[in-house]
């Protein structure tokens, strides 16, 4: 099966079959076999696609790092890098104590026909898990390993 991006939160303004023909349906709804099969002959994995879809989380693929230590700039929000004097943003090029955690999960959402991994990345990523990268940060470093 194809792996193919989206914007995290499923949402689209394209609902077709490829050819740039419209569906028959009345709903936006796309089933994630016809997202798969419009996509399949796509060479464009610099392109972001955007669909519908009703689906569910089967499966958190990076469930071990769904948070990057990211740059406490509002304008940049890139990682950064520890070292010696703590936190180092190559993109700005300052120095920060601690850093911002910022959510980038790749999930797997399912239909009852087929698959596709979503990225869900910042604010996306707080719908996703119910809550902000910085608490789940908190929450995984107080809780047991079973609980999180």
């Amino acid at each position: 099966m194809p792996s193919k991006n989206s914007n995290g939160n499923g949402m689209s303004s394209h609902n077709g079959n490829g050819n740039g023909e419209k569906s028959q349906r009345s709903s936006n709804l796309n089933l994630i076999c016809e997202i798969n099969d419009s996509l399949a002959g796509e060479n464009d994995t610099d392109q972001y696609h955007f669909f519908f879809l009703n689906g569910y989380v089967s499966r958190i693929k990076n469930d071990d790092r769904i948070f990057y230590p990211a740059c406490l700039s509002d304008n940049c929000r890139r990682k950064v890098m520890e070292d010696a004097s703590g936190f180092r943003c190559e993109h700005c090029g300052k120095n920060y104590m601690t850093y911002q955690p910022t959510y980038m999960i790749t999930a797997k959402i399912s239909d009852f026909t087929e698959s596709i991994y979503v990225n869900f990345a910042r604010e996306h990523g707080t719908a996703l898990m119910g809550m902000t990268a910085e608490e789940f940060k908190e929450f995984k470093e107080n809780e047991s390993e079973e609980k999180v």
